[in-house]
C-alpha cells in the first residue's frame, strides 16, 4: 500500500465533520482593547484592537473577528488568519475550551499591560482574546474543580 494511502486512512476521517452554521442573524459582541508594548524600534507604542465574537442563538460562540487600529497589515494579517482557523474549529464543533488551552499564555509580540481592569496584563494578542472571551462566556468553560475531578477518575 502507499504511504500516503495508509497516512490518509489513519488520519482523516472518511466523512467531513459538520458545518454549524450560526445563520443569517448574528449575536454579537463588539470590545475595544489597548496593549501598550513595543515596536520593531523599541518604541513604546499602543496597539489598538476590536475583537468581535457572534453567538449561535443558544449563546454558544460561533465566529471570531478583530481589526488592529492602524499598526499595519502584518499583524492584522496575522489576526485574520487566526480568526478564521479559530471560527473553522468552532463551525465543526471544537468547544472553545479545548481552542483556549491551545493559545492561552501564547507569548509573542504586542505583549504589556492593558487598559482592561480584569485583565491587566497580555502576553499576546491571542493571550488577551482568550482570556477575554473566558470572562464574557464562563459557562462555556468548565471550572478546574470539574477539571480536577476528571483527571482524578
Amino acid at each position: 500500500m502507499h504511504f500516503r494511502k495508509q497516512i490518509h486512512d489513519k488520519c482523516l476521517p472518511s466523512e467531513p465533520p459538520p458545518h454549524y452554521s450560526p445563520g443569517s442573524i448574528r449575536y454579537g459582541k463588539t470590545h475595544r482593547f489597548v496593549i501598550t508594548g513595543k515596536n520593531e524600534h523599541e518604541k513604546v507604542v499602543d496597539y489598538k484592537f476590536y475583537v468581535i465574537v457572534n453567538t449561535y442563538e443558544d449563546g454558544r460562540l460561533a465566529e471570531i473577528a478583530t481589526r488592529v487600529a492602524k499598526h499595519g497589515d502584518r499583524l492584522g494579517s496575522m489576526l485574520n488568519g487566526w480568526c478564521i482557523a479559530v471560527t473553522m474549529l468552532l463551525q465543526t464543533g471544537v468547544p472553545i475550551a479545548e481552542i483556549a488551552k491551545m493559545f492561552e499564555n501564547m507569548d509573542f509580540e504586542p505583549h504589556g499591560l492593558t487598559r482592561t481592569s480584569e485583565i491587566p496584563f497580555a502576553k499576546s494578542v491571542y493571550d488577551y482574546i482568550i482570556k477575554w472571551i473566558k470572562l464574557r462566556f464562563p459557562d462555556q468553560f468548565p471550572n478546574e474543580e470539574d477539571d480536577a475531578e476528571v483527571r482524578t477518575v
